[in-house]
């Protein structure tokens, strides 16, 4: 696997020769090897289920059957007893004699899952009551507070066998949404049942669960969605909804047949997380200020673009919201409703009401709305009919499936929308992706690499004035460095000369370059990079979201350009025009950057000295005295750093 080198494994294996130690023992307690890591490959190893033990989910009554010191002595607890099997946690499950053991003390069929001997000695605490190791749990990321309770679960009858499958459900449920995360999957393998949370745009493996289980937890899911259990060859959607630690929680529950068995995928819908304001959306001052502006205007269209899990609907939702109290009539077509808005007509398409799409959106436009929201736009004839919409005088949001701000313009002339009534109706484009935040418990400064540095094609940094922060790793953000997320964005405004480009039909990389010219349009490569010098993320994470495709149109700006730019400290003109006086060619991938040298050597590991917990308050805006014109007038000091303390919204999809 790749975890320890084949010096290191011959000193494990000398020493076990010398002392009979286990291997894994000594790799562990020798820290050659992370005892999570050592787990993981041997549940993988030996197709054990490597699983999260919490006394919510235990049968206490089976331990107590059990002698409290034979327990210890031999790091194993009877976990629960489900379809006349009982599953024992153990951290040595290839002890057969103790397995044979629980299997004459129970007189059943026993199948073993795997955990730390910390783990499992800390459960133990918690079953027999005592007060030693209390605080082992916490430390492990462990909570003492029982698990919610779902509330659609407990309507569901259930017989004695099946609590411990509601135990395990609800500990599965509520502890994603205690993590934040945005997706649950419940995945068969050959030999066990994975489960895995989605956090922050990354999969983590939560738990593993034995194999015989999976048909009674799928079944239990299926019930309180209201599906059909015994329909395992389709694919079946459902909807659970629950109100956890006073907050109602939406959960979208989808199932799909697959080899080792059903999978289940569960959608959290959290209202809180997605009715944010405009200000939290995560804009920076100028794209901030011209989305404010295309919404105060009467009619048009305003698209919203980027992959799956980009934060499109989170962006329409907040701006819907936004409209909401200038008491205006609302109406949205989604497929489905992710969300209810009080105030506002929401209705969700339904392919099997045999109405089609366009049908629905005729329906909609004879309902006498202000503001019309199509949740995405599908195909040429739904297409055609927003367009309409927005032409009639309606303000109308979409949602589109491109990379960038242009390409959704060429996607509507793909469509066959003429051009003509694209350019006078469309007014804004807004592409966008979703980030990770630095956590504001472990931030540092750190200089990125300069392969790194090269990607963003930005001409000079000066490392004494410019600094990049990154998360060291902590509890608080699961030792990743980062927590919650947040938009990185690219807004294009239409204005005359972008409209006869469209009319025009030229390329995407000539309205581009109109549009870097006319309305300064910043890019979301470089709205990522103003973030990391805000502290708010790292190149790194900017990287791993975007391909850096865009062309030659705005390469060969400098850090202080950027920051400019992105604090509308510099007009597009004064862009337009330092852009065409570098005379930069087309840049290479692996051209070096300038990188001014720092006065005194900045540590990569020292820590910033803040008061503040948001990462946003560190004050790396550009000197007075750096803001400076072309004419060598002095501009107003502004700083946007105030503005960045409000980044604190958790964006959910």
């Amino acid at each position: 696997m790749g975890l320890i080198s084949e010096n290191t494994l011959k000193l494990a294996l000398e020493n076990q020769v010398n002392k009979g130690d286990r291997l894994g023992d000594i790799l562990i307690r020798e820290h050659l090897v992370e005892e999570h890591e050592f787990l993981r490959v041997l549940s993988l190893q030996l197709g054990i289920p490597r699983m999260q033990i919490r006394k919510e989910f235990l049968d206490t009554e089976l331990s107590m059957k059990c002698n409290e010191k034979f327990l210890r002595n031999n790091y194993i607890i009877p976990a629960f007893k489900s379809e006349g099997i009982l599953t024992c946690v153990m951290a040595d499950p290839l002890n057969s004699q103790l397995i044979d053991t629980m299997i004459s003390m129970f007189g059943c069929e026993v199948e073993v899952a795997i955990a730390s001997k910390t783990e499992i000695m800390a459960t133990i605490d918690q079953i027999f009551s005592t007060t030693k190791l209390a605080g082992d749990l916490s430390k492990m990321g462990f909570d003492d507070n029982p698990v919610d309770t779902i509330l659609m679960l407990d309507e569901v009858k259930t017989t004695k066998d099946e609590n411990v499958i509601v135990s395990i459900l609800n500990f599965i449920l509520s502890d994603a949404i205690k993590d934040g995360a945005s997706d649950i999957h419940i995945e068969p393998r050959p030999t066990l049942l994975v489960v895995r949370n989605r956090i922050d745009g990354i999969l983590y493996r939560k738990t593993d669960l034995p194999k015989h289980i999976a048909p009674l937890l799928l079944s239990r899911i299926k019930a309180i969605c209201g599906l059909d259990v015994a329909q395992k060859r389709h694919p079946q959607d459902g909807k659970i909804v629950s109100r956890i630690r006073g907050r109602e929680i939406d959960m979208r529950v989808g199932t799909y047949p697959a080899e080792y068995g059903e999978n289940v995928t569960i959608r959290i819908l959290d209202r809180q997380a997605v009715l944010v304001d405009l200000d939290k959306l995560g804009f920076n001052p100028v794209h901030k200020k011209k989305f404010e502006e295309v919404l105060t205007y009467p009619s048009g269209m305003i698209l919203v673009t980027g992959p799956t899990g980009s934060g499109k609907t989170t962006t329409l939702y907040s701006a819907i919201n936004h409209l909401r109290a200038m008491n205006k009539k609302i109406i949205t077509i989604e497929d489905p409703v992710e969300y209810t808005m009080p105030g506002i007509t929401q209705a969700q398409f339904n392919v099997a009401s045999g109405i089609s799409y366009e049908t629905f959106l005729k329906a909609m436009m004879r309902q006498d709305p202000d503001v019309i929201m199509v949740g995405e736009i599908r195909d040429s004839t739904a297409a055609e009919v927003t367009v309409q919409a927005a032409l009639t005088g309606h303000k109308v949001f979409s949602t589109f499936h491109t990379e960038d701000t242009t390409g959704a313009l060429l996607r509507l002339m793909d469509m066959g929308i003429e051009t003509f009534l694209i350019s006078s109706t469309v007014i804004c484009v807004i592409a966008q992706r979703l980030i990770r935040k630095n956590c504001p418990n472990c931030l540092e400064t750190y200089i990125p690499p300069a392969e790194t540095l090269n990607y963003f094609k930005v001409r000079e940094i000066d490392f004494e004035r410019h600094k990049f922060y990154r998360g060291r790793g902590c509890h608080a953000c699961r030792n990743t460095g980062y927590r919650g997320r947040i938009g990185i964005f690219e807004v294009l405004t239409l204005n005359d000369t972008i409209r006869d480009a469209i009319l025009m039909r030229k390329t995407s990389s000539e309205i581009r370059r109109l549009a870097r010219s006319t309305v300064g349009i910043l890019s979301m490569m470089e709205d990522g990079f103003y973030k990391s010098l805000k502290g708010v993320s790292t190149l790194e994470e900017v990287l791993r979201v975007i391909y850096n495709a865009e062309s030659e149109t705005w390469a060969g700006r400098t850090a202080d350009e950027i920051i400019r730019a992105c604090e509308g400290l510099e007009s597009a003109e004064e862009m337009s025009e330092k852009s065409q006086s570098a005379n930069i060619p087309a840049p290479q991938p692996a051209k070096p950057v300038v990188i001014k040298p720092v006065a005194k050597p900045v540590a990569q590991s020292a820590p910033i000295e803040i008061k503040s917990a948001e990462p946003a308050k560190v004050d790396t805006a550009v000197n007075k005295e750096q803001k400076s014109d072309t004419t060598g007038k002095k501009k107003e000091e502004k700083s946007s750093s105030l503005w960045f303390s409000g980044l604190d919204v958790d964006i959910k999809l």
